[in-house]
């Protein structure tokens, strides 16, 4: 839930602490049988605008010495690990992250879908991608210095090379989503022309997280520090401002970490898989998810996933929501071209978002400590969560809608992406805003808020200018 923290200098301290604590800790599930492989350079080697998390592989080179693992294995004992968990609380509250909170919603008000902007957005970095692909081509082509057996040719000719360029052309995660903030609160979050409102920021006294534990626990203070997130609407979907730097910034991470599994011989399904663990590890499940917060987003998870899906979707098709949908671009001689067809009149945004970015309706694992209050804050506001989700549906309005929702978020349409938490313990809107189960409901709709939309379809164009910023440096 804190995109864009690590590429904060000042994350070291935590990458260091948590690299010790899961070193004299026991495993956690993810990180069972997990095998990390020496990951080559080339593909570790990210420059320009996506460098934000330049210390991503240190937790890893730190397990790499056989000496430093046995003494630390020695050395297991309480104080120490609670050394080294202060010394990660501490240091993550010095950086800057992002959460939201979903569970806060405006009463008596909704938000204009702005699926539209996005969808021109995305089309804007991938063209500019494309663009800026072929410029780096020519220059390869047309340089004096000899390239012997053409392989810096095909060096820039790559899939590689081209997701890079698409990844430059937006600033890092922190960036984006401060850009995106900024570009909201200018306009008080509201559109400029129609005067509906974009987005909602709760403030910090409304969040659902407000009261922590008894006992003073740093992570509660961290919730709220970086709780400085909105939530918007894209194609019928609800969720946090956060998620475009996940998309965007943590997808390329995994793109990188997919590329490394691949030339280390790992078929495309089990390098996927190997991204999602290794990545969603050292984000999620340790210094930017549970134990700097207490919060295990699922949402990010699967955000993270379906990012990608997109840098993998560049140059080859891949299945979105349960379908395979083509390639966006394609070779044209030793050049790249966007695929016909592959316009902005296009949902382009629509294939990647889901039910699953949502983290009302794919809730949060939350540490115990954070489960109770958050539990009774969130049951103490479940009839404006049903109206926000529900409205006057009748057919919304029962426990095995949400509750099927909950069931089809634990895997991206059948594929991992590292959900995290039984049903049971998930604070699901099934649970906390029905006391008793209904009567499941005919073929209940899983895709949650969505609007229906088809590539045949144009959508239609509602005024976004509050966010008309290129997002670029």
């Amino acid at each position: 839930m804190t995109a864009g923290v690590c590429h904060n200098w000042k994350i070291l301290p935590v990458v260091v602490a948590m690299s010790i604590v899961s070193v004299v800790s026991p495993a956690t599930p993810m990180m069972t049988n997990l095998k990390i492989p020496n990951v080559p350079d080339s593909i570790v080697d990210i420059k320009g605008d996506a460098a934000e998390c330049p210390h991503c592989c240190l937790p890893f080179a730190f397990f790499s010495s056989p000496v430093l693992k046995t003494n630390l294995l020695m050395s297991r004992n309480a104080c120490f690990i609670i050394a080294c968990f202060a010394l990660a609380t501490v240091a993550s509250a010095a950086c800057t992250g992002h959460e939201v909170d979903q569970y806060s919603v405006p009463i008596g008000e909704s938000l204009l879908d702005m699926g539209d902007y996005w969808n021109q957005m995305l089309y804007g970095v991938v063209s500019r991608g494309v663009e800026q692909a072929n410029k780096n081509i020519a220059a390869e082509k047309n340089s004096w210095l000899p390239d012997l057996g053409e392989t810096r040719l095909a060096r820039q000719q790559s899939p590689a090379a081209l997701a890079k360029c698409v990844r430059q052309q937006l600033p890092s995660a922190l960036s984006l989503i401060e850009n995106v903030e900024d570009s909201l609160e200018a306009t008080n979050y509201r559109d400029v022309t129609s005067g509906r409102r974009l987005a909602y920021r709760a403030e910090k006294e409304e969040s659902v997280y407000l009261h922590g534990p008894g006992v003073p626990d740093p992570r509660h203070y961290n919730r709220l520090l970086y709780m400085r997130c909105s939530t918007i609407r894209v194609h019928g979907h609800y969720f946090g401002t956060d998620k475009i730097g996940h998309f965007f910034a943590m997808g390329y991470h995994y793109y990188t970490a997919y590329q490394a599994a691949r030339l280390m011989g790992q078929t495309h399904e089990l390098a996927m898989q190997k991204a999602a663990d290794v990545c969603g590890w050292v984000t999620e499940s340790s210094f930017l998810g549970i134990t700097s917060t207490g919060i295990y987003s699922n949402a990010d998870m699967a955000t993270n996933y379906t990012g990608l899906k997109f840098y993998l979707n560049l140059t080859q098709p891949v299945k979105l929501q349960g379908h395979m949908v083509p390639a966006m671009v394609v070779r044209k001689g030793e050049y790249w071209k966007l695929r016909e067809h592959f316009s902005v009149e296009s949902p382009l945004f629509a294939q990647y978002v889901s039910v699953h970015w949502d983290e009302v309706l794919n809730p949060c694992y939350l540490d115990e400590t954070v489960r109770a209050p958050a539990r009774r804050a969130i049951k103490s506001r479940s009839r404006q969560l049903l109206d926000w989700y529900a409205g006057n549906d009748s057919r919304r309005r029962t426990r095995a809608y949400f509750d099927n929702i909950l069931k089809h978020c634990t895997t991206y349409y059948g594929e991992n992406y590292g959900h995290s938490g039984d049903v049971e313990w998930l604070l699901g809107l099934g649970t906390l805003c029905f006391d008793t189960a209904t009567a499941p409901v005919d073929d209940p709709v899983v895709r949650g808020n969505r609007s229906s939309l088809r590539w045949s379809e144009t959508p239609r164009r509602p005024s976004v200018r509050a966010a008309a910023n290129s997002f670029r440096h």
